[in-house]
């Protein structure tokens, strides 16, 4: 079991300067023929310009698709594979190989309007801080893959996924949608676009999503279900024209989950070593304390054994946790400000600042052992579990 709390905070500036031909884009993300602008290499350009290998997701298709999380890319996404270990809240990524280990910095870098995602970096593997509650009114998503460093910085050795949030429009405009499904699932989601004048525009939204956990816990202790969503996201952006030539694009968003986090199942055990145990142990008596090294396979395979009693399924697992929790608070703000020099010239400048706030205790193992009755074993030779 591991219990952790952590607290990021992160302070981020980037000026760009970009001598090229514009790419002239509506808001809807796509120019006046219906090309898909993306933003690859931080610049707006047609999909079909851009030379390196991609994958774009259009707010049509993520609505379709129903992404709630950027853990839910890896069933859409060619090339893209998700490790969720330890829940959608922190999911990391694979791109071409590229892996995350325990400690170590992601390989694979998340993006939110051009800036990086909070990365926390904790005791477990988690590669972003734009889990559940980004994925909302969203105006694409795009995958790019292979090393991203020259642009998007470090830590995007196998890619980077940028999501780009819709962008205050010149017209009123909005939706509320709401939604139900199994395991008790309910989920709103309610955006309004309002022009103030003809220099500023505002848009905000909120998401809200609950599902009780399709994982089904039998051990008695803790929660009967686990891999629960239970998240709120709010999200304000305003774009304000200074001038023809300079404008100030500004986003603060929030989100707040609170689930029971996630938990492995145990399926395998030494059964060599557990087989091994009610006879060795007794050598203890002869001053042999090594027999002890096949105690953990044998409660071990004890689990293994009750759940196949059971006929538990691929969902069914047996953990002993009695309060489990993955928690995450985070907020940030996103200020840019696009300059328009001349026809061939923009500069650009980036500023943003993140808190990310972490409260979690999970099952590392998944484990529930306990000591099966054995008449050939004495209860005072036996070590205490747990």
């Amino acid at each position: 079991m591991i219990k952790h709390s952590l607290a990021k905070i992160s302070l981020a500036s980037t000026l760009a300067v970009v001598l090229a031909t514009p790419a002239w884009a509506q808001d809807s993300g796509s120019d006046t023929s219906g090309d898909i602008i993306v933003t690859a290499r931080r610049t707006e350009e047609k999909l079909q310009d851009v030379p390196i290998s991609i994958t774009v997701l259009n707010k049509e298709e993520i609505s379709k698709r129903n992404l709630v999380s950027t853990a839910d890319l890896g069933t859409y996404v060619p090339s893209l594979s998700v490790n969720q270990q330890f829940g959608p809240e922190k999911a990391s990524f694979v791109i071409r190989g590229f892996t995350q280990e325990y400690h170590t910095a992601p390989t694979v870098g998340v993006y939110f309007a051009d800036v990086i995602a909070p990365r926390a970096l904790g005791p477990t593997t988690s590669g972003n801080g734009a889990g559940v509650g980004s994925m909302f009114d969203l105006e694409n998503i795009q995958v790019l893959k292979g090393p991203q460093g020259t642009l998007f910085g470090r830590n995007t050795t196998g890619g980077a996924i940028l999501l780009v949030p819709a962008k205050p429009k010149d017209k009123l405009e909005g939706f509320v949608e709401a939604s139900a499904g199994g395991y008790n699932m309910t989920r709103v989601q309610a955006v309004l676009n309002v022009p103030l004048s003809d220099a500023i525009r505002v848009r905000g939204g909120l998401d809200w999503n609950k599902r009780d956990g399709y994982i089904r816990n039998h051990s008695g202790i803790g929660p009967e279900r686990y891999r629960d969503t239970n998240y709120i996201a709010a999200r304000l952006s305003m774009v304000a024209e200074i001038t023809p030539d300079i404008e100030n694009y500004t986003i603060g968003s929030y989100s707040h989950s609170n689930t029971k986090g996630d938990v492995p199942k145990m399926a395998y055990c030494n059964r060599q070593g557990a087989n091994a145990f009610p006879s060795q142990v007794l050598t203890v008596l002869q001053g042999n304390p090594s027999a002890y090294a096949n105690f953990l396979p044998y409660v071990s395979c004890a689990q293994v054994d009750r759940q196949a009693a059971r006929g538990d399924g691929f969902f069914d697992v047996e953990t002993n946790n009695p309060n489990p929790r993955e928690e995450i608070k985070q907020w940030s703000v996103i200020n840019t400000t696009t300059w328009k020099a001349s026809d061939n010239l923009t500069i650009k400048n980036t500023i943003s600042y993140a808190e990310y706030r972490e409260w979690a205790n999970f099952s590392l193992w998944g484990d529930n052992l306990t000591v099966p009755a054995n008449p050939a074993i004495p209860s005072f030779l036996l070590p205490p579990v747990g």
